[in-house]
């Protein structure tokens, strides 16, 4: 055998265990811990490195398969994978990182909290402003539908009033072409009816109305007692949104206290959302914080 065969047949296995699919995701564990031959004239050396590639890979499967179950669980979706389906064209990290951010920030349902986020992107803030209006819209046709049924309900109140006004008064029971708009059930009645049966039906219709108009009225009373969107809840601080990308307005470097991630906030932020883990965090200003914002700010200078 060659001397460089073994070493091209171990640079092919290890090229393979890097690059594996995601379909080796949902392989079953029995393919991780099935025996594995190595080359002929692999030295103990070579044979480690290989065997340490493959435990590394199996951990970074595993973990994939983590994530992705946890992002199932999350309903967080993923960027499409094939770039034809991007729109943005081929895969761009900076666009997988928005994705995931409007995600986790779409699937943010915290009172108190969501009314204080800072949008540091175009994007972002036009996604809230969309969302404000459309939740506008929908408490606007409601309102509208409301004051409808109320104002319909307080018309034909007043119709029933007067016509057992009239009855009341020693009016005959009219025939089923002069009463307007009633209800069909007192309609339906002749004019060879008693002036109780007739005089009961109208109860019937007054109570009906009054409980429709008290219903819009107590919808609406609901709505005017409840706070305005920003005074729900406790007060919270206003937070930043923080990537894994510098940006124009996000040059302040920040270390997450959940995830340990590295990101970049807005320079003023005192608290921000990190788009790894989701969890809202306080910038920490300590020395190391302050030292590594330094060394920023020289790496900037000297680029410009």
């Amino acid at each position: 055998m060659h001397p460089d065969e073994p070493n091209a047949t171990i640079m092919g296995t290890s090229a393979a265990a890097a690059n594996g699919s995601d379909d080796d995701d949902s392989s079953s564990c029995s393919s991780d811990s099935s025996e594995f031959i190595f080359p002929e004239g692999t030295t103990e050396e070579e044979a480690v490195a290989i065997w340490e590639r493959r435990s590394e890979v199996r951990v970074e499967r595993r973990e994939r398969l983590r994530q992705r179950e946890e992002r199932a669980r999350l309903g967080i979706v993923d960027p499409p994978r094939d770039p034809t389906e991007n729109i943005m064209g081929e895969y761009d990290p900076r666009y997988h990182d928005a994705w995931m951010a409007c995600e986790r920030y779409a699937n943010m349902n915290r009172p108190g909290i969501s009314e204080n986020y800072v949008p540091s992107t175009p994007g972002l803030a036009l996604l809230l402003e969309q969302t404000r209006q459309q939740k506008a819209k929908v408490r606007y046709e409601e309102e509208v539908k409301r004051r409808q049924q109320e104002e319909s309900a307080r018309q034909q109140l007043e119709l029933l009033y007067a016509e057992q006004r009239r009855i009341a008064q020693g009016g005959k029971v009219p025939s089923p072409t002069t009463i307007g708009g009633l209800f069909p059930c007192v309609a339906s009645i002749n004019s060879n009816a008693s002036t109780s049966l007739y005089q009961s039906a109208l109860a019937d219709q007054v109570r009906e109305y009054e409980r429709l108009r008290r219903s819009a009225q107590d919808a609406r009373s609901e709505d005017d007692k409840k706070p305005p969107p920003t005074k729900k809840g406790p007060v919270t601080q206003r937070y930043y949104l923080a990537t894994s990308y510098a940006t124009q307005a996000q040059t302040k470097p920040v270390s997450c206290n959940f995830c340990s991630a590295s990101m970049y906030t807005n320079q003023v932020a005192d608290r921000y959302f990190c788009q790894k883990c989701g969890h809202i965090s306080e910038c920490c200003d300590d020395e190391d914080a302050r030292w590594e914002g330094k060394m920023q700010d020289a790496e900037d200078m000297d680029m410009s």
